[in-house]
């Protein structure tokens, strides 16, 4: 529960009471929060004290707009109810729904609406071309340090009409919302420090933002990537939540950095020497930086805000390849590559996508073709997916159990292996099929298996440092010390080769020496 939930109880509690105990419970509030003065007034609106709070609430709501003051506020201009108003930072618990079954939590009035366009029209998002664009040909064209985030995706979700624009209207309205109650608290002339803990402050503890369930985000990731589930459901993947970070960062003039791990994203902020990583699946929190990188993961890459735009739709497409929806995929992945153009993840998985369609088989190939040529600079060792595919180790149908959904029960674990099992039986130089299976052999507690699968792998192509790394791992927890050394020798002189010595590499070494 959160904690507008156990106040609003409170005040509850006390509708009986004299009115000096309103003015004690005016008192309480906390003097930065606009939530809960709206509250008040929602409970007290004919109180001197709950007019009070509501006048209140107006200098917080405008506290950053640094040429208002006292003498020169605009006049109050809250709609009759403010219900719907207190929504937009605090939803309700009881959720409606429309003719789809889908929650909608966000309904305000235009007058609202316009009371809030006016409250953050000085917010620095405003001076971006991104904020006013209309259409995606417009949006294309923009420098990504012109791109408006949350502009951009919902202008893409939700299109051009007046209907669109009006949803579109009070998703960003909650958003500035939400930069406004920051701003209340860590103004634009506060340290970048001080911003970051307040949006923290709000998000994740305040507003209760977190990351899904497993068996929830596992079949919904392409739901709660995009913003407006994000909003309305308080969870939200990393690229999710991470994505209406920056979104409050661009309204408080918060300059972030965005870096992507293999299959995950963080933001960053930078300052000279300083640096402070925001891990936005563990609220906030700083890691450090050398804890993302991995066995085969050398260097963090850092992305555009025109990438995350696409990011965006490679995880909509991740989804549909999943369930064997190839057309919706190759689509969704068509768009992802009009904002990143020159990934190479994005052009191997459309190319993929295409081949399964059966459809541009040559366009297919050469995104593939293309793919190969500019392998990626964050890892140590190359895709061998799209190798496979190219020198003919694998046709294009065995290639599809590659892609089979997964989920934490061992039942579709088996599955996906007896699947990847038949298409190694038919080519059983299918290098990537053979790591594959080895992992889900790990995950189905089946070591001596997966041994066998990466000893295939190792004999077929020696140059895979995880392959390499993994059967050190298995070797010397099965006290074969004479192996696991031979292959910590491989994985580490392709480390060595690529200038690059993994902490779990320094932590192996450890472990063997002090077995000897």
């Amino acid at each position: 529960m959160n904690n507008l939930y156990f106040f609003t109880i409170f005040l509850c509690c006390h509708l009986c009471a004299p009115v000096c105990a309103n003015d004690a419970l005016y008192e309480s509030l906390d003097p930065t929060s606009i939530s809960e003065h709206l509250a008040f007034f929602e409970l007290y609106p004919d109180t001197p004290a709950g007019k009070k709070s509501l006048e209140y609430t107006w200098k917080l709501i405008t506290k950053s707009k640094t040429n208002l003051h006292d003498d020169n506020l605009p006049p109050l201009s809250f709609p009759d109810s403010i219900d719907s108003f207190i929504q937009l930072i605090q939803p309700s618990e009881k959720k409606t729904a429309d003719t789809n079954g889908k929650a909608k939590n966000f309904a305000i009035s235009p007058e609202a609406l316009q009371l809030l366009e006016m409250a953050a029209s000085h917010l620095p998002n405003r001076s971006l071309k991104g904020y006013k664009v209309q259409t995606q040909e417009e949006l294309l064209q923009l420098a990504p340090h012109e791109i408006d985030v949350a502009s951009a995706l919902f202008l893409l979700e939700f299109g051009t009409d007046e209907t669109a624009k009006q949803k579109r209207g009070t998703y960003e309205a909650a958003i500035d919302l939400m930069a406004i109650q920051v701003l209340a608290r860590a103004p634009m002339d506060t340290s970048c420090i001080q911003k970051i803990a307040a949006i923290n402050e709000l998000i994740f503890f305040e507003m209760g933002f977190r990351f899904p369930p497993h068996s929830t985000y596992s079949d919904s990731i392409d739901l709660f990537t995009f913003l407006p589930t994000v909003l309305e459901e308080r969870r939200g993947v990393c690229l999710g939540v991470s994505t209406l970070y920056l979104a409050i960062a661009q309204r408080i003039g918060l300059p972030l950095e965005i870096v992507t791990p293999p299959g995950h994203i963080f933001l960053r902020y930078k300052d000279g020497l300083e640096e402070i990583n925001i891990e936005t699946t563990m609220r906030g929190v700083h890691i450090h930086s050398d804890e993302y990188l991995g066995i085969n993961t050398k260097k963090l890459k850092t992305r555009t805000l025109r990438e995350v735009v696409g990011m965006s739709y490679v995880n909509q497409a991740s989804i549909y390849l999943s369930r064997a929806n190839w057309q919706e995929a190759c689509a969704s992945y068509e768009k992802a590559l009009a904002f990143m153009p020159d990934d190479p993840l994005v052009q191997e998985l459309l190319g993929i996508s295409l081949l399964f369609c059966g459809k541009e088989k040559t366009k297919g190939r050469k995104l593939l073709e293309k793919a190969a040529k500019q392998p990626s600079d964050d890892a140590v060792s190359p895709d061998i997916l799209v190798s496979d595919i190219l020198t003919g180790n694998v046709d294009i149908e065995s290639v599809k159990p590659y892609f089979m959904h997964v989920d934490e029960t061992r039942k579709s674990l088996e599955q996906k292996k007896e699947a990847l099992l038949l298409s190694l039986k038919k080519y059983p130089k299918f290098r990537a099929a053979l790591f594959q299976v080895a992992v889900l052999c790990l995950q189905l507690h089946q070591p001596k298996e997966a041994i066998a699968f990466l000893e295939k792998l190792h004999t077929l192509d020696s140059g895979d440092i995880s392959c390499e790394f993994y059967l050190a791992a298995l070797y010397h927890e099965r006290y074969n010390e004479p192996k696991a050394v031979e292959h910590f020798a491989y994985a580490e002189k392709i480390a060595k080769k690529q200038s690059y010595y993994p902490k779990q590499l320094g932590e192996m070494k450890t472990l063997l020496s002090c077995s000897n």
